[in-house]
């Protein structure tokens, strides 16, 4: 099952502290091998609903979730034809 970590960066030129959400894929433990990478801004307004500006986060996970399969054939045929 997919899974959000989160973990805590010092800025210290802000002489703050930033929260980064790592969304992970079910096969992120499973393979072993690089995934792709997606960066996105504004992570509070990602995942949860109680961490959000605007009321309703994004659901990001979810329709990462629902298009792990596509999505992974599509990165994966996009490198092999990079390749050849």
């Amino acid at each position: 099952m997919s899974k959000i970590e989160s973990f805590e960066i010092e800025i210290p030129q802000l002489k703050r502290d930033r929260t980064v959400w790592v969304y992970l894929p079910d096969s992120y433990k499973s393979t072993g091998a690089p995934l792709p990478v997606i960066y996105m801004q504004d992570g509070q307004n990602l995942f949860y609903d109680k961490l959000t500006s605007y009321g309703t986060a994004r659901r990001v996970d979810k329709r990462m979730d629902e298009n792990d399969e596509k999505r992974s054939e599509e990165h994966t045929s996009e490198l092999h034809s990079l390749a050849t």
